[in-house]
């Protein structure tokens, strides 16, 4: 399996299930490969990163205070985050 490949999938399986001949290849790559392995921690961490701010927006919307990110922000945050997956 290619990093490309590796990162692609890396990817999708923060939105669907991979399939099991995916997931197999994707953890014998990952045993070899030190820099999937850190994109996956990456992207873990941003993802999580990502999950708070969202809660602490919407938690400060419903308590009538202003949103932390401007929704130009948010779209820029968006698109950014399309583009590397």
């Amino acid at each position: 399996m290619s990093c490309r490949r590796a990162t692609q999938l890396i990817s999708e399986s923060m939105d669907r299930p991979l399939t099991r001949r995916e997931r197999v290849a994707l953890r014998v790559h990952i045993v070899i490969c030190g820099s999937c392995r850190r994109y996956r921690r990456q992207l873990a961490r941003l993802r999580t990163a990502l999950e708070r701010l969202a809660a602490t927006s919407e938690m400060a919307t419903a308590e009538g205070a202003p949103a932390v990110l401007s929704p130009e922000a948010r779209t820029r945050i968006r698109d950014a985050l399309r583009s590397v997956g």
